[in-house]
């Protein structure tokens, strides 16, 4: 029954080998990079990890049951739209700059909506202070980040609820797609 290979692959698949490993990586990364000292701003930084994490596992395991036959096209289209989503994501380029006319395909990433949450939790209490020819500059690292990488500030929990969609979208694309695929077999 396709609800059986469901729930085996959520319970044995996405929770021991992408929540519980997004999890040891993030705790051990996170402190030693020097973020935020804030615990706050941990558990929200590791909630956008865990969330990318399924979404992308999510995403490979949609490939994987689109393509079952030729595991080779499921590998070469998933890797296709991972570069895809980081190009558009903001990872490799600043929004701004994109063409107008491809500049929709960003809000198809699941980079862009981890990236901005990571980035504006971890500068929501950030200011750069400097000295610009003896003038004491301090500005928000927020505004920074909204001017250099063209990011919303107050998307965080916006991009927390477009990554939870996102997989959820997935998770029942996986189930239709198994369901079609083993009502075919019989």
């Amino acid at each position: 029954h396709p609800m059986v290979w469901f729930l085996v692959m959520i319970l044995f698949d996405l929770i021991p080998l992408r929540v519980i490993p997004s999890i040891l990586f993030t705790t051990i990364i996170y402190w030693m990079t020097g973020m935020s000292p804030d615990l706050d701003d941990f558990f929200l930084y590791l909630m956008v990890m865990v969330l990318f994490a399924v979404v992308m596992a999510s995403f490979a395991i949609f490939n994987a049951t689109l393509f079952f036959r030729n595991q080779s096209l499921a590998n070469l289209t998933t890797s296709m739209f991972i570069l895809f989503f980081m190009l558009f994501g903001g990872f490799l380029m600043n929004q701004d700059t994109v063409n107008i006319s491809l500049n929709w395909l960003q809000y198809l990433s699941p980079f862009r909506y981890a990236y901005e949450g990571v980035i504006v939790n971890e500068t929501a209490d950030l200011f750069v202070e400097d000295d610009f020819n003896g003038i004491p500059v301090n500005v928000a690292a927020g505004v920074v980040a909204q001017q250099l990488l063209g990011f919303d500030t107050g998307a965080f929990w916006l991009d927390v609820l477009i990554l939870l969609v996102m997989f959820l979208v997935l998770l029942i694309a996986i189930a239709l797609v198994v369901g079609f695929r083993l009502r075919d077999r019989r």
